[in-house]
């Protein structure tokens, strides 16, 4: 399917997108840990509230996730989970992040290094307040396409991302000009 057919099949009403580029350490190719794709916690907590619990350590959900790449399509039950070890064991240097994880290893285009940079369009349907079951398709952008997908919602570069709500019609852009942490994440 090109990439116009995928874009206009999941902008359905009640579908959120979140735009990235994969990082090294989405894709694995950093070596370190951290494998799956980051999402910032408030991002995650507006999909999926499950997961806002301070209260349990690393709370999860699970969710239907079909990655397509330019190299193979591939359909997972994700999980959804937020590392919180910093509010329990380790307030010093423990982990306070949501990533997505049980992606098929591997198999899955996500933690495939080769798409290190690579725009992926995360889009979410089901999930949310109300919302009992939860699914995401997953386009892995080749270049030409991230041009299509950037003529749209704009560009994209490493350190930024963007939400596009198709409920509330509303684009969100996010920029983090630094490469640093701040103390409170």
């Amino acid at each position: 399917m090109d990439v116009e057919q995928w874009l206009d099949d999941a902008a359905a009403p009640g579908s959120v997108w979140y735009l990235k580029r994969l990082s090294a350490n989405d894709t694995q190719h950093s070596g370190a840990h951290q494998a799956g794709p980051y999402i910032p916690r408030d991002v995650m907590f507006r999909l999926f509230p499950v997961l806002n619990r301070p209260d349990e350590k690393n709370p999860d959900c699970g969710f239907d996730l079909t990655v397509e790449s330019p190299s193979a399509s591939h359909t997972t039950r994700a999980r959804a989970v937020w590392y919180n070890n910093k509010l329990h064991d380790n307030p010093e240097s423990g982990r306070n992040e949501v990533r997505i994880t049980k992606l098929g290893g591997v198999r899955s285009p996500l933690l495939d290094v080769e798409n290190t940079g690579a725009l992926a369009v995360f889009a979410f349907r089901g999930a949310g307040q109300h919302r009992t079951t939860a699914r995401c398709g997953v386009r892995i952008c080749t270049e030409g396409e991230d041009d299509v997908v950037e003529a749209l919602w704009g560009s994209v570069d490493p350190s930024q991302w963007r939400l596009i709500d198709f409920d509330s019609s509303i684009e969100v852009p996010h920029s983090d000009p630094s490469c640093w942490l701040q103390p409170e994440d």
